[in-house]
């Protein structure tokens, strides 16, 4: 285990702070390979402008209800802000194992929306496919063998050209 030096880090729970908190838990993730930094830090982008420089004894339910409160005036679905409030809990969970903080805040998730229905078994897309007009089965066995969502197939199809039988687009796939 790898441990950082003590003058990097405050000595007292009154001194830690979120900042603190997210250098620990990107910290433990390099260490331990768990989690996907990438993915950490799109999680980080929307906490970071809420907490960043404040004590960690300060972020209470009150104040994590406050961030849930933005991030649904943002539009942020339930499962995006419990990705975020994990990411959240963990750095706190954490401090606490490493006794830089005595307790973590209490975070209640939201409910989430059921999980995506409706998909096609193989058979059944054979079929749908062979009834389509000339030009789309390669577009619909594109976006059903990466399960796109018609949303995502339908932004990407209006701004792509096909060149040389290849497909461009002018966006990414968010």
């Amino acid at each position: 285990m790898v441990c950082a030096s003590s003058a990097a880090m405050p000595t007292s729970a009154d001194q830690v702070r979120y900042d603190d908190l997210v250098e620990g838990l990107k910290r433990h993730y390099r260490n331990t390979e768990d989690r996907d930094l990438v993915e950490v830090e799109k999680r980080l982008k929307h906490l970071d402008p809420f907490f960043t420089g404040t004590r960690a004894a300060k972020i209470d339910a009150a104040m994590v209800s406050r961030y849930v409160e933005r991030r649904k005036k943002e539009h942020a679905a339930n499962g995006t802000i419990n990705r975020e409030l994990g990411i959240l809990t963990r750095s706190f969970r954490l401090a606490v194992e490493a006794k830089r903080l005595a307790a973590q805040p209490v975070v209640h998730k939201l409910e989430e929306a059921s999980p995506r229905s409706g998909f096609f078994e193989p058979e059944e897309f054979e079929q749908v496919r062979k009834s389509l007009p000339e030009d789309l089965p390669v577009a619909e066995t594109l976006a059903y063998t990466h399960g796109w969502r018609m949303q995502s197939e339908c932004s990407l199809w209006r701004s792509a050209t096909s060149i040389s039988g290849r497909v461009r687009s002018g966006s990414t796939r968010a």
